[in-house]
């Protein structure tokens, strides 16, 4: 059986920094500051923490043709966190 390789998307400029601003807008909308949200400091077994958002999202690193990493800040983790290790918590 012959394997083909899976092609990336490659976004314009353009629309990785359209697609980046709509992301955080989103995680803003959702969990905005001061919001209680569940975090792994490690994906996707890691232990679960508790927390707050203390700051709003935004975009770090990237180049013109590549898309950067969304973070937001929370309480009790120094620096940035990557707002895909954010969840809503589960009250089970």
């Amino acid at each position: 059986m012959e394997r083909t390789k899976k092609r990336r998307t490659r976004y314009t400029p353009e629309q990785a920094r359209a697609s980046e601003k709509e992301m955080v807008e989103q995680f803003d909308l959702e969990f905005p500051v001061g919001a209680i949200v569940d975090y792994w400091k490690t994906l996707p077994f890691g232990p679960v923490v508790r927390t707050k958002i203390r700051h709003s999202a935004w975009i770090i690193g990237g180049s013109e043709n590549e898309p950067g990493n969304p973070i937001c800040k929370v309480e009790g983790v120094g620096g940035g966190v990557s707002i895909f290790h954010i969840k809503a918590p589960d009250d089970n």
